[in-house]
């Protein structure tokens, strides 16, 4: 994180030092850009040091990505990528992966030929009536939030003055059903049921190679199986219980009591950057 001194001149004129590292050279000497900034002089002094942590997080940006920051220049496409990897370090891996899938579904395919400055609200409600009939209400909201995250950063590193999707309006689905889809307690029952049936897989014929590294071919044949014993308990815990998928899968044999048949549900897994995780519920 940036450095920042405040300084008084003589004369009563304030400005604040700001030092912002830029990692470290090949011999591991550390890699340092100072600048100066004049606050505005008619300001509480806690307001001149939130104004100067404001310009040194803004500029620390700038240095650390190499933006060309000109939203005239710039495309909203490489604005949007530039983003997303300037929040990748401030998510959790799934919420990452669910921004990448909606910029690359269709808000990059829709925004492309555009650059930054020249998106106003109008284009962004025209967005949105493209995505009403394929789909819901909730995931529309999803892409104006993504949207809006990405121009609300464009205006915090003073791009852009104005979020062209603060005033935009989204369409309204008619005779969409409302509420949470779940099972009812019969299709419930029955969901569980099945997990004891056995089924029927058709594997067609394929070459093989045996134990002594000879090639031989097998027809098509039907294979009977069943459900795994570790999927039952899942969906059975998950379903009777309403545990989350991560308090499920977190459970251990010390979780479970057998005698006064409890279950303490004190952790959670999550995936993030290909490392599964281990936190604690909150």
């Amino acid at each position: 994180m940036a450095s920042v001194k405040r300084v008084e001149h003589k004369s009563g004129r304030v400005v604040y030092r700001i030092v912002i590292c830029q990692g470290y050279d090949k011999q591991g000497n550390k890699l340092v850009k100072n600048l100066t900034y004049s606050v505005n002089q008619s300001a509480t002094p806690k307001q001149q040091e939130k104004e100067a942590f404001k310009y040194a997080l803004d500029m620390e940006d700038k240095i650390k990505y190499g933006y060309d920051f000109d939203a005239e220049k710039m495309s909203f496409e490489d604005f949007a990528y530039k983003w997303l990897e300037n929040a990748k370090d401030n998510i959790a891996y799934g919420t990452y992966i669910g921004y990448e899938q909606l910029l690359k579904s269709r808000i990059i395919p829709y925004f492309k030929g555009y650059k930054l400055a020249h998106i106003k609200t109008p284009v962004i409600e025209a967005f949105y009536k493209t995505l009403v009939a394929e789909y819901s209400t909730g995931t529309i909201s999803r892409y104006a939030n993504v949207l809006s995250c990405i121009f609300k950063t464009a205006m915090r590193w003073n791009m852009i003055e104005h979020n062209p999707c603060r005033e935009a309006r989204k369409p309204k689905k008619k005779q969409e059903e409302t509420g949470l889809k779940y099972f009812t307690p019969k299709q419930a029952l029955m969901f569980l049921k099945s997990l004891n049936l056995s089924y029927d897989v058709t594997y067609k014929g394929h070459k093989r190679i045996d134990d002594t590294g000879k090639p031989y071919y097998v027809n098509e044949y039907t294979g009977t199986h069943t459900v795994p014993t570790q999927y039952k308990v899942f969906y059975s815990l998950s379903l009777l219980c309403g545990f989350r998928k991560g308090e499920t899968l977190a459970l251990r044999w010390d979780d479970i009591d057998f005698e006064k048949k409890e279950i303490s549900i004190s952790k959670s897994i999550m995936v993030q950057w290909f490392n599964i995780l281990k936190k604690a519920q909150k």
